[in-house]
């Protein structure tokens, strides 16, 4: 299934401290069937129950995931701890007043969680899924919108939260993904892929016509480890729900670099040659 499938992403040598190597280019690159000599991803299981061994490991997150641990804000980019100061605020006010000459600003309230209704669930999932889905407010907020200029302002001046995903999954392997893919394609639900939640093209909001009998948002958080690195091709197997800084985290001590992952990115924006940002700039798109 692509949505579970690890991303095979090209890898630059880091050879050199990340903060004072120059642009690398990239080294002559194979197609990533020819570049990986890696295992299968996972053991193929029987049915949802099977016993099966896990995929093997390779490269463990030091500090047990921090990024994913912490509370991420549901109405914007960024943590919920990690506010702008007032300081800095003056700072852009002073240069937003400058140019568009106008006198101050009247600052808008960020939105509560507590001051939002969401409409009620429209689907119950079966008691097997359970384990790893829920309809907590916090969750279906977070998975509303992406993070793009129009969702922004929807839900900061608009609070507009009124077509929030029913269910959020939070699958742990390719079987949980492969029985929530049934179960929707069965009842008529929509089911859409959230990895790290950067879009700005709309590819994580719910639909906002009533064509669905309701919506699952499959978060991927829990499918976020690097499974095989080949060195001598620069090409690694990746979990499709690891973040940008666990994913450099994981490659550290192997000298390779994904170069760009310095936000709430996930492997597959990646991978499907959509990598922006300043190193972006520098060197073409490189992921095959």
């Amino acid at each position: 299934m692509a949505i579970a499938r690890s991303a095979m992403c090209s890898l630059v040598q880091q050879k050199r401290p990340y903060q004072q190597q120059a642009f690398p280019k990239f080294l002559r690159r194979l197609p990533i069937s020819r570049q990986c000599t890696s295992r299968p991803l996972e053991p193929k299981l029987d049915s949802f129950y099977a016993a099966g061994t896990k995929p093997e490991i390779l490269f463990q997150a030091h500090g047990a995931n921090a990024m994913s641990d912490k509370r991420r804000s549901f109405f914007g980019w960024g943590y919920e701890d990690d506010a702008v100061s007032a300081e800095e605020l003056s700072w852009f006010e002073r240069a937003l007043s400058k140019l568009f000459q106008v006198d101050h600003f009247d600052p808008s309230p960020m939105p509560q969680e507590s001051e939002i209704t969401l409409r009620y669930p429209r689907v119950s999932l079966p008691a097997i899924f359970r384990p790893f889905c829920t309809a907590d407010q916090y969750d279906r907020l977070l998975h509303a919108y992406g993070r793009s200029v129009h969702d922004l302002a929807r839900m900061i001046l608009r609070r507009d939260f009124s077509k929030p995903p029913d269910v959020v999954a939070y699958p742990r392997d390719e079987a949980e993904i492969r029985a929530l893919f049934d179960w929707c394609g069965e009842n008529d639900v929509a089911a859409i892929p959230f990895g790290g939640g950067s879009s700005v093209v709309g590819g994580v909001n719910p639909p906002r016509d009533e064509h669905y009998r309701g919506v699952v948002t499959i978060d991927l958080k829990h499918l976020n480890r690097v499974l095989d690195v080949d060195t001598k091709s620069q090409a690694s197997r990746i979990q499709a729900g690891v973040l940008g800084p666990d994913l450099e985290q994981q490659l550290k001590h192997t000298g390779l670099t994904m170069r760009f992952c310095f936000k709430p990115g996930n492997s597959p924006h990646w991978a499907a040659g959509l990598p922006h940002g300043p190193r972006a700039l520098c060197d073409p798109p490189h992921s095959d």
